[in-house]
């Protein structure tokens, strides 16, 4: 009996030997797979600011590497506001709630703007400091005002133009006096359209439609499906998971002085952790450092790129939600593949197109701790199927285990 009791206990020791390692962000891999374009971008942290747009600046993460180029956070959430009549021009600091999906309804609706024509990392390359994002959007708001009330335009506003010369021209360089007087003339029912419509004039000719897949999986489904599984099919099959969770199970409370609310990032990569877990590299949008990490996490934090490693056995305690976002013109199974494997092993349905109607939940936040939605249980049949080898077998030593521990207690 106790040599198969130690049978049982070295097969169930292995059972993450398949947790291979994988860096989707790796420079040599994102050469392999023809996404050069995106080593500069993932090698530097984003920096969201103090904004809460952190389901805009993961989402468009995420839909960066379906794409290959890099995807403007910026115009996501602007034209997000915009589209869903949800901006507050005299709170610009309370700016929140973006859809985990955001940037995958953007493309499809109006197609993405490259990071290249308007940038995102505002904070880290703008110059302006802590709260460029603020910063920039309070410029246009004084321009937008300014010429309601008085019907002036920059060169007869001395400190609409300051601000230009200041603020916008060193943040959006290719923003022309010019272009925002065009954008003026326009009758925009509020200052939310005057941004929108600036933005698409400064991408004109530039944006692309992209009709890419979307499978959500919800705090519900994640309770029978575990969230490593999720990960480990996504990260498999060349795609970057966003996730979402509370930022108390990652931050130190004394550092986050307005308190925890739910928060999304993305996943990018796997490796075997020192405990014999599977464990998953969580790329943040607060920007370089560690600082408002809990201890556990600074460990294991990388502060050059503002990422950490967090083992599966947190991630499945921590995640509320899972949202992958696929490009599957570029990862098409060939048709031997699916003789031996059918389509419906797979987590994902290769079907299901974005969805625009799930309701956003504000959350507290912070100067960094920001918030975007608490996604609702989506009502949308999700694929189901078998479990993968190395969670299967799990699943059956693991039963064994409990069966022998009742019946033969020492």
């Amino acid at each position: 009996m106790k040599k198969i009791l130690i049978l049982i206990l070295i097969l169930t020791g292995n059972l993450n030997a398949e947790c291979t390692k994988k860096d989707l962000t790796d420079p040599e891999y994102l050469r392999a797979k023809g996404k050069a374009n995106l080593i500069e971008h993932f090698q530097k942290p984003t920096d969201q600011d103090s904004v809460g747009w952190c389901g805009a600046y993961a989402s468009a993460d995420s839909l960066a590497f379906a794409v290959g180029e890099p995807v403007s956070s910026i115009d996501v959430s602007i034209n997000y506001y915009s589209n869903n009549n949800v901006f507050d021009s005299t709170n610009l600091d309370k700016l929140q709630s973006i859809y985990l999906d955001s940037a995958a309804t953007m493309a499809k609706v109006q197609g993405y703007c490259p990071e290249s024509v308007i940038p995102s990392n505002q904070a880290s390359s703008s110059n302006l400091g802590h709260s460029a994002i603020i910063k920039l959007m309070s410029s246009f708001q004084k321009i937008y005002d300014n010429y309601k009330s008085n019907g002036q335009f920059l060169e007869e506003c001395p400190t609409c133009r300051e601000d230009y010369v200041k603020i916008i021209m060193p943040s959006l360089p290719g923003v022309t006096e010019d272009m925002i007087k065009n954008v003026l003339l326009k009758n925009h029912k509020d200052s939310k359209d005057f941004f929108a419509d600036l933005l698409d004039k400064l991408c004109e000719g530039k944006r692309k439609k992209f009709n890419p897949t979307v499978d959500r999986f919800p705090r519900m489904k994640l309770l029978t499906t575990s969230v490593s599984r999720v990960l480990d099919e996504a990260l498999d099959s060349d795609f970057i998971p966003t996730i979402q969770m509370n930022t108390s199970e990652f931050t130190d409370p004394r550092s986050v002085p307005g308190g925890n609310g739910e928060h999304g990032m993305i996943i990018v990569a796997r490796q075997m952790g020192s405990n014999n877990k599977c464990e998953y590299l969580v790329r943040n949008s607060w920007g370089k450092g560690c600082a408002y990490y809990q201890q556990k996490i600074k460990d294991k934090c990388d502060p050059a790129k503002g990422s950490f490693w967090m083992d599966e056995d947190h991630l499945q305690r921590a995640v509320q939600n899972v949202v992958v976002i696929k490009n599957d013109l570029i990862n098409q199974t060939p048709s031997y593949v699916l003789q031996s494997k059918p389509q419906n092993n797979s987590l994902f349905s290769a079907s299901r197109k974005a969805e625009t109607n799930i309701n956003a939940i504000s959350n507290t936040e912070d100067s960094k701790t920001v918030s975007i939605p608490n996604v609702k249980n989506d009502q949308e049949k999700i694929a189901t199927s078998s479990t993968p080898p190395r969670k299967r077998f799990s699943n059956f030593f693991r039963s064994i285990w409990k069966s022998l521990s009742k019946a033969f207690r020492y």
